[in-house]
């Protein structure tokens, strides 16, 4: 199965490649009992699995100039896209879960082998632990918060958002 979305919106296009099996499962207990659903249903105390497998992205800002070197912000070209997301718990404006296997190859040359951590999102902060991410010549076990006042921070990140990592040796 191959699916083809793409659309532009204010100058910025979108296209996902999905390719192979997509994978999403939602998990509901309710008096100690447990019902599976397919499709999207929103009730409260769900748990989410997902898997995507030999899958594409492309984030293009048509205005922008190429980069001829490094990863091209602007750009972007995601191939080999391959993840698997579970036990992910949406509470209010809280998300958390496991992040088991993330590995993507941009079109730069980067290659992210393989990236896990248990995530979660609250209204200001990111929280990565245990973390491990595997690249090209790179093996790096942390814990990371990312943290802000409003979502609309991440606009000016490296002015609005504080970050705190604790590596291991």
């Amino acid at each position: 199965m191959t699916v083809i979305t793409s659309f532009i919106l204010l100058g910025i296009s979108l296209k996902f490649k999905l390719k192979g099996r997509v994978f999403y499962q939602q998990l509901l207990t309710r008096n100690n009992k447990s019902c599976f659903f397919y499709g999207p249903h929103w009730f409260e105390n769900i748990q989410y699995w997902y898997k995507i497998e030999n899958s594409a992205f492309q984030y293009e800002i048509h205005d922008a100039p190429q980069k001829d070197e490094g990863i091209d912000y602007n750009h972007v070209v995601l191939t080999d896209l391959n993840t698997e997301i579970a036990g992910v718990v949406v509470d209010g404006l809280n998300i958390q879960g496991l992040i088991n296997r993330l590995a993507v190859k941009e079109k730069s040359g980067f290659y992210l082998a393989d990236f896990k951590s248990n995530v979660v999102i609250d209204s200001n902060a990111i929280h990565l632990t245990e973390a491990n991410l595997i690249s090209t010549g790179s093996s790096l076990n942390f814990d990371l918060d990312m943290k802000f006042q409003k979502w609309t921070d991440f606009k000016s990140f490296s002015n609005k958002i504080k970050l705190d990592a604790k590596f291991d040796k």
